[in-house]
């Protein structure tokens, strides 16, 4: 019995102190997503407001996908050149016409962005020493992204 008057308030006490570690490590995290978010929000106005900061952010030969890719050629490698580029505009994504998936995962950014009848488009963003660049580019294409 004499255990028990002791084993009880010192599980309590080791849950509580379990639980407020575990809030502080939550509480990082999300800090340390948030100043990402930021960072990435930043870089991602200036990507379409300036197109010479667009090029200089942009790792040719780009990976990716054409636009309508033929389902024959899925397999092959395809890569953007740096002379073929189309500067990239901002998207109003308020309108309510495109609708954009977010992944971010550490210092990967995977953007989606869904156009109507099935389309979409998949751009990835890589941050390597605090620069953002563009990685990876598959252009409008019907289905769902791979």
């Amino acid at each position: 019995m004499k255990i028990l008057r002791w084993l009880l308030p010192l599980l309590i006490a080791t849950s509580i102190l379990a639980c407020k570690n575990n809030e502080s490590k939550n509480s990082e995290a999300q800090n340390e997503d948030a100043q990402i978010s930021a960072d990435f929000d930043n870089f991602y106005k200036k990507f379409h407001r300036d197109s010479a900061f667009q090029m200089a952010h942009i790792r040719f030969p780009l990976p990716g996908q054409p636009s309508f890719q033929d389902s024959l050629k899925a397999g092959e490698e395809f890569y953007w050149e740096k002379a073929d580029w189309l500067i990239q505009q901002e998207v109003d994504f308020s309108a309510g016409d495109f609708e954009q998936e977010l992944i971010n995962m550490d210092n990967l950014v995977i953007e989606r962005v869904f156009l109507p009848q099935g389309f979409y488009i998949e751009r990835r963003f890589y941050n390597a020493d605090g620069n953002w660049s563009l990685i990876y580019y598959s252009d409008i294409n019907h289905g769902q992204p791979k």
